[in-house]
Order: structure tokens, then C-alpha cells, then sequence
């Protein structure tokens, strides 16, 4: 019964989400589980914020001035993938989330996560999709 309430509050809050914003896949470096030196792994997570900026901005995401931002996030990995788990893929969008919220200019701890899917062999991919 509880999982039948959370699939109805999960639809209810995604059908209000707009400004879907494509931002291309998070580099490899940017995975926690990835073992690379930190300089490495600095300069991918910048270069990769300031790519999901410019792509918000790009597509005037707005949010609102107070309260939680909820974002619907949307996987669609490259061909072949088949490593990573939910929580690695969180994790490795955190300079995106970054970049976001810069275009927004708002702190990213108003963000809430209101739901994810992964699209395996999604012709959109390899992209992840952002919905506000």
C-alpha cells in the first residue's frame, strides 16, 4: 500500500516538472569509484559545471526565489555501458548540479530529488535529462 501512495506522490510532483534540460553525460572522472589524481579529476568536474551552465542558461532555466527546487532526473547512458549504480550516477552529476544551480543562482542544497530513471539504449543518449 505505501509503495502505491509513493508511485502517486512521485507521479503527482512529475507532472508539474518543466524545463527539461539535456546536459551530456558526466565524465568518467567525475565518478567517485574513478581512481584518477585529483588535478584530473578537478579539471573534468570544471570543465564539465561549466558546460551544464551554459546549457542552462541556454535554456532559461528559471527557479523559483525560496522553497525546494525538485529535479526528475533522467539517465540515458552511452551504448555499451554497463557499470554504475544510482548513487555512483548522483554522485558523478554533483559538478553538473553545480553548473545548474549557477545558471539558477540559487544554492544546491535546494535541490530535492524527486525521482530517476536509467534508459539503457535510449536514442536520446548519451545525455541525462533534467526536469524541474
Amino acid at each position: 500500500m505505501a509503495d502505491h501512495a509513493q508511485r502517486i506522490a512521485h507521479q503527482t510532483v512529475r507532472e508539474g516538472m518543466v524545463n527539461p534540460i539535456r546536459l551530456p553525460w558526466p565524465p568518467a572522472e567525475c565518478s567517485p569509484n574513478t581512481k584518477v589524481h585529483w588535478a584530473v579529476k578537478a579539471k573534468a568536474a570544471k570543465a564539465y559545471r561549466k558546460t551544464c551552465w551554459a546549457l542552462a542558461v541556454e535554456a532559461g532555466a528559471k527557479a523559483a526565489e525560496s522553497g525546494d527546487i525538485w529535479l526528475h532526473i533522467t539517465f540515458c547512458p552511452p551504448k555499451k555501458w554497463t557499470h554504475g549504480d544510482r548513487d555512483n550516477l548522483v554522485a558523478r552529476m554533483k559538478p553538473g548540479f553545480d553548473g545548474l544551480a549557477d545558471a539558477l543562482k540559487v544554492n544546491d542544497r535546494r535541490f530535492r530529488l524527486a525521482g530517476m530513471d536509467i534508459l539503457p539504449d535510449s536514442k536520446y543518449g548519451p545525455c541525462v535529462v533534467v526536469e524541474m
